[in-house]
């Protein structure tokens, strides 16, 4: 599909047309309107366009031209007198021509230049409309100085020649960083063991898990069963000698001997959060009794695993469960939320035990996702409501577990809206990602639940060719922005958004667009996030030579 949507809030600025009377040729009044990254202009002390014959000349991507002609016509912009909302404005008259002319504007301030965009039109009308996308100027990087740069995911520092850094088991030579194998069990390599759904967080734990991420999903094995793995804040693998279990992947019940306890049956649908001084586990579990699956909780503590005998059921043990999520939330209480027969529930757990009460979220909802924060959780869900009969549905729900009523995610009614999940921040502000008609969106909430009108304009994604789809978002530890990633084609994407409004530059591109997050897989799938002392990307890849589920590092954006 293709659809002309632009994905960014949008600094409009207007270049006025001055009306000039020329002798030789008509003349043309040119409207200059360029869309800019929020805030890439706010120090810029000069802008100016620049218009010459195209000729042999070419707009680079990153909003240069091929070549500045000595010639060119210079036309420098002000901010002092401008009118109908402009904030650079001029007069702009050029002779009528039936030649390509290109477009080109600089922004600069006191230490060069800022920022630069390039079009080309032919000026045969009077008025002309010109359009000029500007991005922000990024210099070019010195890999090895140890100094982080855009275009670099990592440097460690090398020598002063700019060629290459010191690796490690992250970082690359080039300065980009690598994806980690997670399920590696130490016996053997990567091998296809129909490995999916991963959770990941980073959590509290003690020595090198500090802060580290702690990683859950499902794989097979005669039936399907648990994997977890512990790494480092910098993802790091775990390599203290006192720590040696945790080198490699686990099962679910990790105990800590450091051994596996096998469990009966089949587990699935993993979700890990902080809570306490390690980790919450919910997954389901068919342990209890054959072919029913139970919503079910275990703790995973400061040391990686667990001496807990065997997980909680949360849910009522009467009928399977579809579906599975846990947050935490107020006085570092987890609010599990499940699907079973239709409904969503949630129950609250505080560490060691479980809440009293089994609260119903929604009476007709499927695919529950929960977000939490001091102040309560935000439970997101598809069903019908709001005035949509297959939308996305929101209920807050507080320390008290009241829960809200429910309001309708999506402006778009038409079609199904699925695969939501949801972040929220500190202040209550939340962010919900969801696929509609092939293409993901990102709608912002504020705490009172007033949408963000400029997310409705388009997709999350700057290209809307193609199918995307299996959204995940994560808050960061800064509560000042959400990172979301989805399935692309044959790849995983991502783009960091503020937690209101506009799009946070990015060390892949340098700009504040989306990226891939998966260079050198093959078939990347449902992606997962989370965010702490960096940015983790996750995802299943079981079609590449070395298939299984890995997970890559990326610098916070700025």
């Amino acid at each position: 599909m293709r659809r002309l949507s632009i994905a960014a809030p949008i600094l409009v600025l207007g270049a006025v047309a001055g009306f000039v009377a020329c002798q030789s040729a008509p003349a043309s009044g040119i409207g200059l309107s360029m869309s800019v990254p929020q805030g890439v202009l706010d120090d810029a002390s000069s802008l100016t366009l620049y218009v010459f014959p195209a000729e042999g000349r070419s707009c680079e991507s990153d909003g240069s031209a091929s070549e500045l002609p000595d010639d060119a016509l210079t036309f420098p912009l002000s901010k002092s007198g401008c009118e109908g909302g402009a904030t650079w404005c001029g007069e702009i008259t050029l002779d009528q021509d039936d030649a390509q002319q290109i477009f080109h504007v600089q922004a600069k301030d006191s230490s060069g230049l800022l920022a630069q965009g390039c079009t080309t039109a032919v000026v045969d009308r009077d008025p002309l409309e010109v359009n000029i996308k500007v991005v922000r100027f990024v210099e070019p990087s010195c890999c090895g100085d140890a100094t982080l740069q855009a275009g670099e995911l990592c440097d460690n520092g090398g020598d002063d020649s700019c060629g290459g850094t010191t690796e490690d088991a992250v970082c690359a030579s080039d300065c980009t960083t690598r994806a980690v194998w997670v399920d590696d069990t130490g016996s053997g390599g990567p091998t296809n063991n129909g490995q999916g759904d991963l959770s990941i967080a980073f959590t509290p734990g003690e020595g090198q898990l500090d802060g580290g991420l702690r990683a859950a999903w499902n794989f097979a094995d005669g039936g399907q069963d648990i994997g977890l793995r512990v790494l480092q804040s910098n993802l790091n693998p775990i390599d203290d000698p006192a720590r040696e279990p945790l080198f490699v992947a686990h099962r679910v019940y990790f105990r800590c001997s450091g051994t596996d306890q096998v469990v009966l049956r089949s587990q699935k649908s993993p979700s890990v959060a902080p809570q306490g001084s390690g980790a919450v586990l919910a997954y389901l579990s068919e342990e209890e009794q054959a072919l029913r699956f139970d919503a079910r909780v275990l703790t995973m503590n400061s040391d990686g695993c667990t001496d807990q005998l065997e997980s909680l059921i949360v849910s009522n043990a009467t009928a399977t469960v579809d579906d599975i999520d846990v947050a935490t939330g107020p006085n570092d209480t987890a609010l599990i939320v499940w699907q079973q027969s239709g409904r969503i529930f949630g129950r609250t757990y505080a560490g060691t035990t479980l809440g009293g009460e089994t609260i119903t979220i929604s009476t007709d909802g499927t695919a529950p996702r929960v977000t939490g924060s001091s102040d309560g959780w935000v439970v997101v869900y598809q069903g019908p409501g709001g005035g949509d009969t297959d939308g996305i549905l929101m209920n807050r729900i507080d320390s008290s577990l009241n829960v809200s009523d429910v309001v309708l995610v999506n402006g778009e009614t038409a079609g199904v809206q699925d695969q939501a999940d949801v972040a929220m921040v500190s202040d209550g502000s939340v962010g919900v990602v969801y696929r509609s008609g092939g293409d993901v969106f990102l709608q912002r909430l504020s705490a009172s639940d007033e949408p963000n009108g400029e997310d409705r304009g388009g997709p999350i994604h700057v290209d809307a060719d193609g199918e995307q789809g299996e959204p995940s978002i994560a808050a960061s530890a800064s509560n000042d922005f959400f990172i979301v990633a989805w399935e692309s084609g044959s790849e995983v994407r991502a783009r960091f958004a503020g937690k209101s409004t506009g799009f946070l530059f990015n060390n892949v591109t340098g700009q504040n667009d989306d990226f891939s997050a998966t260079s050198s897989s093959s078939a990347p799938k449902k992606p997962a996030v989370a965010s702490g002392e960096f940015v983790a990307i996750g995802w299943q890849d079981l079609a590449s030579a070395t298939p299984g589920i890995f997970v890559r590092r990326f610098p916070l954006p700025n």
